[in-house]
């Protein structure tokens, strides 16, 4: 079977407490897919909370970008 590879871009901005839970479903979806490579950036825009620190937990398995605040079609464009 041919693997399948797809990027997540994923815009934040003091979204902490909801990455948790999308941490969460993330690691089922990478453990459950064996023919499936799934890359999940994260674009943090400009996040005041600990946004950053949640995600460096996961640093071996998803890529994070960090830019100051310029809005979600800029953070989009960043990913």
């Amino acid at each position: 079977m041919t693997e399948v590879r797809v990027t997540l871009v994923l815009p934040c901005l003091n979204e902490s407490a909801g990455l948790r839970t999308l941490m969460g479903a993330l690691e089922k979806a990478f453990s459950q897919t064996p023919h499936l490579t799934v890359t999940a950036l994260f674009v943090d825009d400009g996040s005041t909370d600990d946004t950053q620190r949640v995600l460096q937990r996961f640093a071996s398995r998803i890529r994070y970008v960090y830019q100051n605040n310029r809005g979600l079609s800029a953070a989009r464009n960043t990913g």
